[in-house]
């Protein structure tokens, strides 16, 4: 019986290290994918896409002056 536990806490934590290791892979594809996506925006849109003109700048400050 203790054999059996012993082998099933093995498996259990096999399993968790498991889950563990593709979560991880996950991830790093989650931020592989997101750092492509910004580069290709910035290659698309380019640097001045990113910049507000005058008029934009003031009608964003309007706007968070009013929501306050």
């Amino acid at each position: 019986m203790i054999e059996a536990e012993r082998r099933r806490a093995d498996d259990e934590c096999s399993a968790r290290l498991h889950v563990e290791s593709e979560l991880a892979a996950s991830k790093e594809s989650v931020e592989r994918l997101e750092l492509l996506v910004k580069e290709y925006e910035r290659a698309r849109f380019g640097k001045r896409s990113e910049k507000f003109n005058p008029d934009q700048r003031e009608c964003q400050k309007f706007c968070v002056r009013a929501s306050l």
